[in-house]
């Protein structure tokens, strides 16, 4: 079986934010582009605040992950 790259080569910051948003589970990396206005400062600015956004609100999550299961381990421990 041949597979044909259909992925043109970019630059190393479409490359980064490809591989970033893919850690969360982003399959389009398009998500703050700006069609009509061609802005690239508002742009990479959508870009580091909604990743900035993911990062926070994956750590939070893992927080509570960790004091639920805390709490749960506690909570078996004084039964017995």
């Amino acid at each position: 079986m041949i597979f044909t790259c259909t992925f043109k080569p970019c630059s190393l910051v479409k490359t980064f934010r490809t591989v970033f948003w893919s850690v969360f589970g982003r399959g389009e990396t398009n998500v703050v582009t700006l069609s009509e206005y061609n802005n690239h400062l508002t742009e990479n600015f959508g870009y580091i605040l909604y990743g900035l956004y993911n990062c926070i609100m994956v750590t939070v999550l893992i927080n509570m992950l960790i004091a639920m299961m805390a709490r749960s381990f506690q909570a078996i421990a004084v039964r017995r």
